[in-house]
């Protein structure tokens, strides 16, 4: 029987939270009516036998190298065959019977392309419940996270990454993923583009995942300071009007290259280094170009 729910995940180098996973869903006697997916960033030995020892059914998907967030979630969808496509991180845990409730309410609601629950810290505190538009002079955002329980569905900016609901007929109107950012605002681009399509996103708030990314501020990793810099700046070439990217431009030359510069000042050369060759790739690289620059590449 053709599942209704495909749920796809994707692992680079974290066989136990992909574990740990698998098992808030099979722990459901509902799963038996949902699909998973776990598509290998990093062909990770053993974890294939390790996953059917939770569930059998579960579908292993190797890929041929680290193909990034989009790449990783493409190939997932390409091997689906639920009407209804559930991308989530496998840092996550999720209740299927909500999920199920998730994809009925999508079924209800027509002129949404995607639906995102919401999705809370392990302390219960509140991550995502939307998010704002992003500023056509900054190309910056702001997250929600108050949760408007006298609705059923929030209208939102974007979605967020984490989980994702989105039928195959969406999918066929609006298409994949865009690989080409690897890392970081790939769902934000979809989310322009599922826009452009005259379909709305929304969040539904009585849908909840637990997403163990601490809500805290961390200290940023080379690899997250320099996609979220780089990826940015393709958006607004992506996306923004030729005035926009004007605006846009004079904004990164008068005010976010001066504030990098502080690092220098805090001596930190190693971050600055970083925050450079992001600006420096958009110098030497078409937007549609699958070069990571910086040397990244080592990751796929």
């Amino acid at each position: 029987m053709k599942p209704t729910l495909s749920i796809i995940t994707v692992n680079y180098n974290s066989a136990q939270e992909t574990t740990d996973f698998l098992k808030s869903i099979c722990g459901n006697p509902l799963s038996t009516a949902v699909e998973v997916i776990v598509v290998d960033n990093s062909q990770t030995k053993g974890l294939q036998q390790n996953l059917w020892q939770i569930k059998s059914t579960v579908k292993y998907v190797g890929a041929e190298g680290n193909l990034g967030y989009a790449g990783g979630m493409n190939l997932g969808m390409k091997h689906a065959s639920g009407d209804y496509l559930f991308l989530v991180n496998n840092d996550t845990t999720v209740d299927v019977s909500q999920l199920l409730d998730l994809v009925a309410q999508y079924r209800q609601s027509g002129e949404y392309g995607i639906l995102c629950p919401v999705i809370k810290n392990e302390d219960n505190s509140v991550q995502y419940a939307g998010y704002t538009m992003l500023n056509p002079f900054t190309g910056r955002n702001k997250t929600i996270t108050k949760v408007d329980y006298g609705k059923d569905i929030t209208e939102t900016a974007y979605p967020h990454g984490a989980a994702m609901l989105i039928s195959r007929e969406n999918l066929d109107r609006v298409g994949y993923l865009s690989e080409e950012y690897f890392l970081y605002y790939e769902e934000i681009d979809w989310g322009q583009r599922i826009r452009n399509k005259g379909l709305k996103i929304g969040v539904f708030n009585k849908c909840h995942i637990t997403h163990a990314e601490s809500g805290s501020v961390n200290k940023v990793s080379q690899c997250k300071l320099y996609f979220t810099t780089r990826n940015r700046i393709l958006f607004a070439r992506n996306h923004f009007h030729k005035v926009g990217q004007f605006f846009f431009t004079i904004y990164m030359l008068m005010i976010s290259i001066p504030k990098g510069l502080k690092l220098l000042i805090n001596h930190n050369f190693e971050s600055l280094k970083t925050f450079l060759a992001a600006y420096k790739w958009h110098l030497f690289n078409s937007r549609f170009s699958k070069e990571l620059g910086n040397g990244f590449d080592a990751l796929r």
